[in-house]
């Protein structure tokens, strides 16, 4: 089952009355992170406003509920302009600057809380009045301290690009733990030839022919910038480049077939789709040790692409039920219209190959040169998406992963409502239990399942 668990994180904001603006953005961006990220990350952002909490009538009680709402937020945001704040009654500093004490004193004590403070620019003025004063003064304060992190913006339209650019980052730092990085870091391993500062990667991928395209409109590639992809394969090109990112790669470039590097055989390679890379699978066919096949027919109108497993003792035959799953759920619809929501209430498996090798170029003779070839192969598309799927959130598997030597695995990927649902390696696995797997009666029940839940 899919690991539902998500992170909340709360974000205290604090800010006087004159950015009511900025403060309406805050929910803004807050909402489009947490639609853009929350199901890639497993997090969520609650924003927490004194607006937003039920008045109370004792200064004491304000001040312990300051700390305690304090204390439970992970993000403490402050937002300045020229005001300083409401000072009440029994009090010498303003609401604002009793809010950044708090969370100052927090700090002392649990130096994990993240501080955000954004201050709007403010013209010189040679007869400020007390509260902007006041303002200049809490400022310098805040901007000599290490622990904040202090960013002037000029409008609105600047604040919003800063606090989103912030938040983003600082959510991909909290969650690309160290543990994750080093286990990514045994698979995405690549190696160097003499001379090269640091290895070189090239993610090469076959680009869908305009032919296969809805349009046939012959200036389609004076309007593009790059030849089209997939859905499903653009998003498995997503995760690797995100991968190799956070593992610490410098030198790696997406090349289409049709535009292969000179210098192939001196660079790593990670072949993707590849059912549809002629030179990829020729490669994988000098690879001794590999224990798949990948088969594709001539005839891909009346048949399908399979994957052949564990070859080297009885040879397993995998099919994917896709197709089966989309014609039990999907009817037929006008070619004419835009996409339709329901076409994407359906669930459907497909399988993939997940693998890397020392690299066999023709230049050596096809023999080891210190360099790598990873091979990343789905009987359909949403297989190719999930096997990177998989690495990026099943890393875990990778801890007892030899630096050196192969890796081969068969995985399951199941989809639901537009997203990957599930992966699991499936490597074990018999012909029964393939065969169970693409039978009518089994992508029913599955079927039923999901509507029903």
């Amino acid at each position: 089952m899919e690991d539902n668990f998500y992170k909340q994180y709360k974000i205290f904001v604090s800010s006087p009355g004159d950015v009511k603006k900025e403060r309406e953005i805050v929910d803004t961006v807050v909402s489009k992170i947490n639609e853009s990220i929350s199901e890639s990350l497993k997090v969520n952002l609650k924003v927490v406003m004194w607006e937003k909490l039920p008045p109370e009538t004792t200064i004491e009680t304000i001040q312990d509920r300051l700390n305690q709402k304090v204390s439970e937020c992970h993000f403490f945001l402050l937002i300045l302009n020229k005001r300083y704040g409401t000072i009440q009654p029994g009090h010498e500093i303003s609401n604002t600057e009793r809010e950044v004490n708090t969370i100052l004193e927090h700090l002392k004590q649990n130096g994990k809380k993240t501080i955000l403070s954004y201050f709007k620019d403010i013209p010189n003025n040679e007869d400020p009045g007390t509260q902007e004063k006041q303002i200049r003064e809490l400022r310098n304060k805040l901007a000599s301290n290490p622990c904040w992190l202090y960013s002037p913006y000029r409008n609105v339209q600047d604040f919003e690009r800063l606090l989103t650019h912030n938040l983003y980052r600082i959510l991909l730092r909290m969650n690309s733990s160290s543990f994750k990085i080093d286990q990514l870091k045994k698979f995405w391993r690549a190696g160097k030839l003499d001379g090269q500062p640091i290895p070189r990667i090239a993610i090469i991928y076959p680009p869908v022919p305009k032919i296969r395209m809805s349009s046939l409109d012959i200036n389609l590639w004076q309007r593009r910038l790059l030849p089209h992809l997939f859905y499903e394969d653009h998003k498995a090109l997503h995760k690797i480049l995100k991968n190799l990112s956070m593992v610490g790669h410098q030198d790696y470039r997406v090349y289409s077939k049709h535009d292969l590097p000179n210098e192939l055989d001196q660079i790593n390679v990670i072949w993707i789709c590849l059912p549809r890379l002629k030179k990829g699978m020729e490669e994988l066919s000098h690879q001794k040790d590999r224990n798949f096949d990948i088969v594709t027919p001539k005839d891909t109108d009346t048949q399908e692409s399979h994957i052949l497993w564990n070859i080297k003792s009885k040879p397993i035959k995998v099919n994917s039920p896709l197709r089966r799953y989309l014609k039990a759920q999907r009817k037929e619809t006008d070619p004419s219209n835009d996409w339709d929501i329901t076409l994407n209430k359906i669930v459907v498996k497909d399988y993939a190959i997940i693998s890397r090798f020392d690299r066999l170029s023709a230049r050596y003779n096809y023999k080891p040169n210190g360099l790598k070839s990873f091979f990343i192969a789905g009987i359909h598309g949403l297989g190719t998406w999930g096997a990177t799927w998989y690495i990026d959130r099943r890393y875990e598997i990778f801890k007892e992963q030899s630096l050196e030597g192969s890796v081969q695995i068969l995985v399951e990927v199941e989809y639901r409502d537009g997203r990957i649902y599930n992966v699991v390696d499936v490597s074990n696995c018999s012909q029964e239990y393939f065969e169970d797997e693409n039978k009518m009666s089994r992508i029913r029940q599955l079927i039923k399942q999901y509507k029903e839940e």
